[in-house]
Protein backbone atom coordinates (compact mmCIF):
# COMPACT_ATOMS: atom_id res chain seq x y z
CA UNK A 1 0.00 0.00 0.00
CA UNK A 2 1.10 3.92 -0.74
CA UNK A 3 -0.14 5.99 1.54
CA UNK A 4 -1.28 9.69 -0.33
CA UNK A 5 -2.62 11.21 2.32
CA UNK A 6 -3.31 11.12 6.26
CA UNK A 7 -3.30 13.10 8.87
CA UNK A 8 0.25 14.49 9.59
CA UNK A 9 1.71 12.05 13.06
CA UNK A 10 1.74 13.82 16.05
CA UNK A 11 -0.44 17.24 14.69
CA UNK A 12 -3.41 18.65 16.31
CA UNK A 13 -6.97 19.11 14.21
CA UNK A 14 -9.70 20.47 14.74
CA UNK A 15 -12.79 17.91 15.08
CA UNK A 16 -14.46 18.82 11.98
CA UNK A 17 -10.77 19.43 9.79
CA UNK A 18 -9.56 15.81 10.62
CA UNK A 19 -8.06 14.83 6.49
CA UNK A 20 -9.07 11.73 4.92
CA UNK A 21 -6.92 8.96 4.17
CA UNK A 22 -6.18 7.69 0.84
CA UNK A 23 -4.18 4.63 -0.12
CA UNK A 24 -3.17 3.81 -3.66
CA UNK A 25 -2.47 0.03 -4.65
CA UNK A 26 0.62 -1.79 -5.06
CA UNK A 27 -0.75 -5.10 -4.67
CA UNK A 28 -4.32 -7.24 -4.45
CA UNK A 29 -4.06 -7.14 -0.90
CA UNK A 30 -6.92 -6.57 1.64
CA UNK A 31 -6.15 -3.61 4.03
CA UNK A 32 -7.13 -3.74 7.69
CA UNK A 33 -7.58 -0.27 8.89
CA UNK A 34 -7.61 -0.19 13.02
CA UNK A 35 -8.44 3.27 15.33
CA UNK A 36 -7.53 3.36 18.54
CA UNK A 37 -7.88 5.68 21.14
CA UNK A 38 -5.80 5.42 24.43
CA UNK A 39 -4.60 3.00 23.96
CA UNK A 40 -7.95 0.67 22.76
CA UNK A 41 -9.05 -0.12 19.58
CA UNK A 42 -12.45 1.71 18.71
CA UNK A 43 -12.71 0.78 15.15
CA UNK A 44 -11.25 -2.13 12.76
CA UNK A 45 -12.67 -2.93 9.53
CA UNK A 46 -11.39 -4.28 6.28
CA UNK A 47 -10.89 -2.21 2.73
CA UNK A 48 -10.40 -3.31 -0.86
CA UNK A 49 -9.32 -1.25 -3.16
CA UNK A 50 -12.17 0.82 -5.93
CA UNK A 51 -11.69 0.32 -9.58
CA UNK A 52 -9.59 3.29 -9.54
CA UNK A 53 -7.19 1.46 -7.51
CA UNK A 54 -7.88 4.11 -4.44
CA UNK A 55 -8.93 3.45 -0.61
CA UNK A 56 -10.58 6.22 0.66
CA UNK A 57 -11.24 6.53 4.48
CA UNK A 58 -14.05 9.88 4.98
CA UNK A 59 -15.43 11.87 7.63
CA UNK A 60 -13.30 10.60 10.91
CA UNK A 61 -14.65 13.13 12.82
CA UNK A 62 -18.00 11.00 13.26
CA UNK A 63 -16.33 8.66 15.33
CA UNK A 64 -13.62 10.89 16.84
CA UNK A 65 -16.17 13.47 18.01
CA UNK A 66 -17.83 10.37 19.91
CA UNK A 67 -14.56 10.41 22.22
CA UNK A 68 -14.48 14.30 23.10
CA UNK A 69 -16.98 14.62 26.06
CA UNK A 70 -16.00 17.40 28.36
CA UNK A 71 -15.20 16.94 32.33
CA UNK A 72 -15.25 20.03 34.40
CA UNK A 73 -14.00 20.45 38.00
CA UNK A 74 -13.23 23.54 39.81
CA UNK A 75 -9.78 24.77 40.64
CA UNK A 76 -10.92 28.19 42.41
CA UNK A 77 -13.97 30.28 42.82
CA UNK A 78 -12.84 32.04 39.23
CA UNK A 79 -11.26 29.33 37.38
CA UNK A 80 -12.03 25.70 36.09
CA UNK A 81 -10.13 22.88 34.72
CA UNK A 82 -12.28 21.57 32.08
CA UNK A 83 -10.55 17.84 30.40
CA UNK A 84 -12.05 15.38 27.54
CA UNK A 85 -12.21 18.07 24.90
CA UNK A 86 -8.13 16.81 23.11
CA UNK A 87 -8.02 13.31 22.49
CA UNK A 88 -5.29 11.47 20.83
CA UNK A 89 -6.09 8.53 18.04
CA UNK A 90 -3.80 5.88 16.29
CA UNK A 91 -4.40 4.50 13.21
CA UNK A 92 -2.81 1.33 12.05
CA UNK A 93 -2.87 -0.06 8.02
CA UNK A 94 -1.98 -3.29 7.71
CA UNK A 95 -2.06 -5.32 4.09
CA UNK A 96 -0.74 -8.12 5.09
CA UNK A 97 2.91 -7.93 5.37
CA UNK A 98 3.44 -4.19 6.29
CA UNK A 99 2.25 -2.31 9.21
CA UNK A 100 1.92 1.42 8.88
CA UNK A 101 1.08 3.26 12.35
CA UNK A 102 0.47 7.52 12.98
CA UNK A 103 -0.83 9.33 15.46
CA UNK A 104 -2.65 12.39 15.63
CA UNK A 105 -4.64 14.51 18.15
CA UNK A 106 -8.10 16.46 18.05
CA UNK A 107 -10.00 18.92 19.47
CA UNK A 108 -13.23 19.25 20.15
CA UNK A 109 -15.28 21.86 17.55
CA UNK A 110 -18.54 21.14 15.75
CA UNK A 111 -17.95 24.26 13.83
CA UNK A 112 -16.98 23.99 10.15
CA UNK A 113 -13.09 25.99 10.85
CA UNK A 114 -11.56 26.96 7.11
CA UNK A 115 -8.89 24.60 6.20
CA UNK A 116 -6.18 26.93 6.10
CA UNK A 117 -6.44 27.64 9.83
CA UNK A 118 -4.01 25.50 11.06
CA UNK A 119 -5.49 24.29 14.55
CA UNK A 120 -1.88 24.14 16.76
CA UNK A 121 -1.55 27.56 15.76
CA UNK A 122 -4.67 29.01 16.30
CA UNK A 123 -5.17 27.29 19.88
CA UNK A 124 -2.10 28.63 21.13
CA UNK A 125 -3.01 32.11 21.64
CA UNK A 126 -6.58 32.46 20.69
CA UNK A 127 -9.29 31.84 23.53
CA UNK A 128 -11.85 29.51 22.42
CA UNK A 129 -14.68 31.05 20.78
CA UNK A 130 -16.03 31.63 17.63
CA UNK A 131 -16.30 35.65 18.25
CA UNK A 132 -13.84 37.15 16.59
CA UNK A 133 -11.93 38.73 20.04
CA UNK A 134 -14.76 41.29 20.68
CA UNK A 135 -17.60 41.42 22.72
CA UNK A 136 -20.51 43.57 24.27
CA UNK A 137 -20.97 42.67 28.54
CA UNK A 138 -23.04 44.75 30.64
CA UNK A 139 -23.58 45.27 34.72
CA UNK A 140 -23.93 41.94 36.75
CA UNK A 141 -23.08 39.77 33.40
CA UNK A 142 -20.94 36.65 33.90
CA UNK A 143 -18.13 36.22 31.27
CA UNK A 144 -16.01 33.30 30.99
CA UNK A 145 -13.13 32.62 28.48
CA UNK A 146 -11.15 29.46 27.53
CA UNK A 147 -8.28 28.60 26.12
CA UNK A 148 -5.92 24.81 25.79
CA UNK A 149 -3.19 24.39 28.32
CA UNK A 150 -0.52 21.81 27.87
CA UNK A 151 2.23 21.29 30.06
CA UNK A 152 4.99 22.15 27.68
CA UNK A 153 3.74 26.00 27.83
CA UNK A 154 5.38 25.79 31.46
CA UNK A 155 2.89 28.30 33.83
CA UNK A 156 0.42 30.46 31.78
CA UNK A 157 -0.57 33.87 33.28
CA UNK A 158 -4.13 35.72 32.89
CA UNK A 159 -4.00 39.49 31.93
CA UNK A 160 -6.24 41.87 31.63
CA UNK A 161 -6.08 45.50 30.88
CA UNK A 162 -8.40 47.93 31.86
CA UNK A 163 -8.80 51.77 29.90
CA UNK A 164 -10.68 54.50 31.72
CA UNK A 165 -10.46 58.28 31.28
CA UNK A 166 -8.04 60.24 33.36
CA UNK A 167 -7.68 64.12 32.88
CA UNK A 168 -9.62 63.71 29.68
CA UNK A 169 -7.05 61.27 28.37
CA UNK A 170 -7.60 57.47 27.80
CA UNK A 171 -5.39 55.37 30.71
CA UNK A 172 -5.00 51.54 30.46
CA UNK A 173 -4.27 49.41 33.81
CA UNK A 174 -2.86 46.49 33.89
CA UNK A 175 -2.83 43.73 36.04
CA UNK A 176 -2.32 39.86 36.13
CA UNK A 177 -5.34 38.32 36.84
CA UNK A 178 -4.44 34.61 37.69
CA UNK A 179 -0.96 32.55 37.13
CA UNK A 180 -2.11 29.05 36.49
CA UNK A 181 0.63 25.83 37.09
CA UNK A 182 1.39 23.61 33.86
CA UNK A 183 -0.74 21.03 32.84
CA UNK A 184 -2.20 20.01 29.80
CA UNK A 185 -6.41 20.87 30.06
CA UNK A 186 -8.43 23.63 29.05
CA UNK A 187 -9.11 26.14 31.74
CA UNK A 188 -12.50 28.64 31.78
CA UNK A 189 -11.86 31.72 33.81
CA UNK A 190 -14.30 34.14 35.00
CA UNK A 191 -13.66 37.63 33.24
CA UNK A 192 -16.85 39.44 34.33
CA UNK A 193 -17.13 43.11 34.52
CA UNK A 194 -17.91 42.58 37.88
CA UNK A 195 -14.77 40.88 39.18
CA UNK A 196 -12.39 43.35 36.80
CA UNK A 197 -13.35 46.56 38.35
CA UNK A 198 -13.17 44.76 41.53
CA UNK A 199 -9.53 43.76 41.03
CA UNK A 200 -8.64 47.29 39.41
CA UNK A 201 -10.91 49.33 41.83
CA UNK A 202 -12.37 51.16 39.13
CA UNK A 203 -16.22 52.07 38.67
CA UNK A 204 -17.92 50.18 35.83
CA UNK A 205 -19.59 53.65 34.49
CA UNK A 206 -16.07 54.84 34.09
CA UNK A 207 -14.82 52.02 31.78
CA UNK A 208 -14.62 52.18 28.35
CA UNK A 209 -13.74 48.35 27.64
CA UNK A 210 -11.40 45.94 28.81
CA UNK A 211 -8.37 43.64 27.50
CA UNK A 212 -8.29 39.74 28.31
CA UNK A 213 -4.87 37.68 27.04
CA UNK A 214 -3.15 34.96 28.07
CA UNK A 215 0.94 34.43 28.28
CA UNK A 216 3.70 32.03 28.24
CA UNK A 217 6.95 31.78 28.21
CA UNK A 218 7.49 34.29 25.01
CA UNK A 219 4.48 33.56 23.84
CA UNK A 220 1.30 36.23 24.03
CA UNK A 221 -2.22 35.40 23.21
CA UNK A 222 -4.34 37.90 21.09
CA UNK A 223 -6.47 40.02 23.63
CA UNK A 224 -10.02 39.53 23.81
CA UNK A 225 -11.74 42.94 23.93
CA UNK A 226 -15.26 43.53 26.10
CA UNK A 227 -17.15 46.94 25.64
CA UNK A 228 -19.48 47.47 28.64
CA UNK A 229 -23.23 48.27 27.43
CA UNK A 230 -24.22 50.61 29.75
CA UNK A 231 -28.35 50.53 27.96
CA UNK A 232 -30.83 50.10 30.59
CA UNK A 233 -32.75 48.27 28.70
CA UNK A 234 -36.18 47.22 30.27
CA UNK A 235 -35.49 42.93 29.11
CA UNK A 236 -32.70 41.19 29.64
CA UNK A 237 -32.39 37.52 29.67
CA UNK A 238 -29.16 35.75 30.74
CA UNK A 239 -28.50 32.51 29.10
CA UNK A 240 -25.18 30.21 29.64
CA UNK A 241 -24.55 27.26 27.04
CA UNK A 242 -21.82 24.73 25.81
CA UNK A 243 -20.17 26.31 22.10
CA UNK A 244 -18.77 24.64 19.90
CA UNK A 245 -15.54 23.94 21.08
CA UNK A 246 -17.17 22.04 24.63
CA UNK A 247 -16.56 25.54 27.08
CA UNK A 248 -19.05 27.69 28.85
CA UNK A 249 -20.02 31.15 27.35
CA UNK A 250 -22.94 33.78 28.08
CA UNK A 251 -25.53 35.69 25.95
CA UNK A 252 -27.89 38.09 26.96
CA UNK A 253 -31.05 38.61 24.87
CA UNK A 254 -31.91 42.67 25.34
CA UNK A 255 -34.98 42.51 23.02
CA UNK A 256 -38.89 42.10 23.71
CA UNK A 257 -39.92 39.37 25.84
CA UNK A 258 -43.47 38.45 24.30
CA UNK A 259 -45.44 35.73 26.27
CA UNK A 260 -48.27 33.65 25.11
CA UNK A 261 -50.66 31.69 27.39
CA UNK A 262 -52.46 28.68 25.75
CA UNK A 263 -55.16 26.35 27.56
CA UNK A 264 -55.08 22.65 26.29
CA UNK A 265 -58.42 20.72 27.46
CA UNK A 266 -59.99 17.63 26.37
CA UNK A 267 -63.80 17.25 26.74
CA UNK A 268 -65.83 13.85 27.22
CA UNK A 269 -69.28 13.07 26.94
CA UNK A 270 -70.12 12.34 30.80
CA UNK A 271 -74.33 12.07 31.41
CA UNK A 272 -75.20 13.28 27.84
CA UNK A 273 -73.19 16.34 28.64
CA UNK A 274 -69.93 17.70 27.43
CA UNK A 275 -67.47 18.07 30.25
CA UNK A 276 -64.27 19.62 30.90
CA UNK A 277 -62.16 16.42 31.30
CA UNK A 278 -58.64 17.43 31.48
CA UNK A 279 -56.98 21.36 31.35
CA UNK A 280 -53.68 22.34 30.68
CA UNK A 281 -51.86 25.79 30.58
CA UNK A 282 -48.73 25.86 28.45
CA UNK A 283 -46.93 29.47 28.64
CA UNK A 284 -44.70 30.33 26.49
CA UNK A 285 -41.60 33.30 26.47
CA UNK A 286 -40.48 34.79 23.16
CA UNK A 287 -37.03 36.58 24.40
CA UNK A 288 -35.88 38.11 20.98
CA UNK A 289 -32.01 38.92 20.98
CA UNK A 290 -31.64 42.47 20.48
CA UNK A 291 -29.43 43.97 18.23
CA UNK A 292 -26.56 41.86 16.91
CA UNK A 293 -23.94 42.72 14.87
CA UNK A 294 -23.03 40.09 12.18
CA UNK A 295 -20.01 38.39 14.05
CA UNK A 296 -22.61 38.07 16.72
CA UNK A 297 -25.19 36.70 14.02
CA UNK A 298 -23.11 33.41 13.36
CA UNK A 299 -21.83 32.57 16.82
CA UNK A 300 -24.91 32.77 18.15
CA UNK A 301 -25.50 29.69 16.08
CA UNK A 302 -23.18 27.78 18.69
CA UNK A 303 -26.54 29.00 21.45
CA UNK A 304 -29.02 27.19 18.36
CA UNK A 305 -27.37 24.44 17.80
CA UNK A 306 -26.13 23.26 21.64
CA UNK A 307 -26.93 20.40 23.82
CA UNK A 308 -26.64 22.50 27.00
CA UNK A 309 -28.51 25.72 27.23
CA UNK A 310 -29.88 27.16 30.56
CA UNK A 311 -30.11 30.19 32.21
CA UNK A 312 -28.84 31.92 34.78
CA UNK A 313 -29.26 34.42 37.43
CA UNK A 314 -26.88 37.56 37.11
CA UNK A 315 -24.26 38.79 39.69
Amino acid sequence: MVITQQPANGKLYFEKSIPDIILTKDSESVITFTLQADGEDILQEEYEYDPDGLITIRDLASICGVYLTPTVSTISNTLAAVDGLTKTFTVVLYDGTNTETFSFSVLKCGAEIPQNVDCDAWIASHFMSRLPNEKRTGANRNEFLSFLQKTSYGAVELHVEAFHMVEGEVTGVALVLETIAAADRVITANVSPGRITEALELELTDLLYYDIWFSYGDVTGNRFCFLPDLTPYRNRTHFVFENCFGVSETFTATGKLPSKKTAEISLGNISSRYRKTTQDFIIEHTPNSGFLSNDEIDWLDDLLMSYVVTQYNPG
